[in-house]
């Protein structure tokens, strides 16, 4: 494991300045580190992100969660990036604000995943934490209102699978981390789940009081990238492995006998299949969420739920779904089409040539769009934190 670190400025746009009242940024710059050793920013919010990134070999053991942060430099699966916030005593008082750390990494493999924790200094349990499993490759955690002290953002290697060794072979995962301070109003509302309680939380941005606001989130599909026919050395309905190592044919066998399909279909599926990265974009305030009620219902209506600033909430049906079969949840109807074109002569999209059905899509929250960068950005990433 090695990590390497460091601290940049950026100027955000003039409204968040003035939100700010011109708080100076302060960093220090980070150096290469080797396990064990602890690396160090300084943070003021509005102007300074800390970057660092970090690597993980194949041979990495799983690390009991959550971690304990004195043992953290004792393991090649854990590493300990330190952070430094500066902030006055009353720096929260009518503002609120927080702490944002993410960190992300290039593959959706089912072999691949980390876990993020923060802790404060001399704590031995966490006041933040991310720990998602199925579909991600990143996390995010939020440390609401932090006071000025030193907090410790442990990653551990929940799971880094080896594969034999190919040429092109990855036998590594190689991640990227940010930390900034932000302002915005931590919305937390209490719900419960097989008769559990839990805590449902997220960040409306720039909000300084539960008014009650309506935060609307605001859906937009990502370029299309990664074209190509061929396949990876694995795969099942969801998660693939690649690793820089494709093979032909270019379609899965699930896929060609039709395991994947709940329509009647061809007794001979696709032989040749083009795959692309594709994917949508929360550029809004708050998160995207359906909910389904199949005991309240006939089981196939959809609902989109909507939260407001004060924790409240407001549904309205927004469509229908279907039960598939051979994935064993339901899938959305109407969200996304993709139709492949011909190319006239000036580059625009030609004649339609290929449509994709409607299956249905099953919404998860993978990635987070730009790591650490100004978030007034036209896409400012992941809302679930």
């Amino acid at each position: 494991m090695s990590t390497t670190g460091t601290g940049d400025g950026r100027t955000v746009r003039r409204f968040v300045v003035f939100a700010l009242c011109g708080l100076l940024a302060a960093v220090t710059p980070l150096f290469p580190a080797v396990a064990g050793q602890r690396q160090a920013a300084v943070l003021i919010e509005g102007e300074t992100v800390m970057r660092w990134s970090g690597e993980f070999t194949a041979a990495a053991t799983a690390v009991v969660a959550p971690p304990d942060p004195l043992l953290c430099g004792t393991t090649p699966a854990c590493d300990d990036i330190t952070v430094d916030v500066a902030a006055p005593p009353d720096n929260w008082v009518g503002r609120p604000g927080g702490l944002l750390v993410a960190i992300d990494w290039p593959a959706l493999d089912a072999g691949y995943d980390l876990d993020l924790y923060v802790y404060r200094a001399g704590g031995r349990f966490p006041v933040a934490s991310s720990t998602s499993t199925a579909f991600s490759r990143h996390e995010a955690a939020w440390v609401a209102n932090p006071p000025a002290d030193r907090y410790h953002v442990i990653v551990t290697a929940k799971s880094v699978v080896g594969q034999p060794v190919l040429p092109g072979a990855l036998s590594t995962l190689s991640y990227r981390g940010a930390a900034r301070m932000e302002r915005g109003l931590t919305v937390d509302r209490t719900e419960t789940n097989l008769g559990e309680a839990f805590t449902r939380r997220f960040v409306a941005f720039d909000r300084t009081v539960p008014d009650g606001t309506p935060l609307l989130p605001d859906v937009i599909p990502t370029t299309p990238a990664g074209f190509h026919l061929e396949s990876g050395w694995g795969a099942q309905y969801y998660f693939y492995g690649d690793r820089g190592v494709r093979h032909q044919p270019s379609c899965y066998p699930q896929e060609t006998v039709g395991a994947t399909a709940d329509a009647p279909r061809p007794a001979v599926g696709p032989l040749r299949c083009l795959r692309w990265d594709q994917g949508e974009a929360n550029a809004g305030d708050g998160p995207l969420e359906l909910h389904n009620y199949p005991y309240e219902s006939d089981g196939y209506d959809m609902w989109q739920r909507v939260y407001a600033s004060d924790g409240s909430v407001t549904q309205r049906p927004v469509g229908d779904a279907w039960f598939s079969a051979h994935h064993g949840h339901l899938h959305y109807l109407g969200f996304a089409v993709a139709t492949l074109h011909t190319i006239r002569e000036d580059g625009t999209p030609g004649v339609e040539v290929a449509r994709s059905p409607d299956k249905g899509i099953c919404l998860a929250d993978v990635a987070v769009v730009h790591l650490g960068d100004d978030r007034t950005s036209p896409l400012r990433g992941s809302r679930n934190l």
